[in-house]
């Protein structure tokens, strides 16, 4: 059986190499827009999709034929959840109270991937789920 901590450090690596692709994207389109909300939607899609391949195989390890229809519907559902959290959580801190949209961005995101880690360790990809 794995333990929490390993799972929760690999699933750390997995969520800094999506994490470069979200941040990566919203300094790119924040630059280009000053839309923290915006900038936060297309980057958080873009690495939710990075994510679900690396945490389905190396973090999880669900390596037999699963159906992907099934994990997809609720990964998406995590998905969902994580977008909103992340998208109303920087608008609320940013756009509404006025914080600095990196100190937004960083808080609600590190509140949202621990959440978020629950979800997919307990709903989505369960060993259960495979199989």
């Amino acid at each position: 059986m794995r333990s929490k901590g390993f799972l929760v450090f690999k699933y750390a690596l997995s969520s800094l190499s999506s994490t470069v692709v979200d941040f990566g994207l919203f300094y790119v389109l924040f630059l280009a827009t000053a839309h923290a909300g915006g900038s936060t939607f297309v980057g958080w899609s873009v690495s939710a999709v990075v994510a679900f391949y690396i945490q389905k195989h190396w973090v999880f390890g669900l390596h037999r034929a699963t159906p992907l229809q099934k994990l997809g519907v609720r990964y998406g559902m995590g998905v969902l959840l994580g977008m909103a959290l992340n998208v109303g959580g920087v608008w609320l801190l940013c756009d509404e109270m006025g914080l600095s949209p990196w100190f937004s961005r960083v808080s609600v995101a590190l509140l949202a991937w621990y959440l978020i880690f629950l979800f997919n360790r307990y709903f989505v990809f369960a060993p259960s789920n495979e199989s």
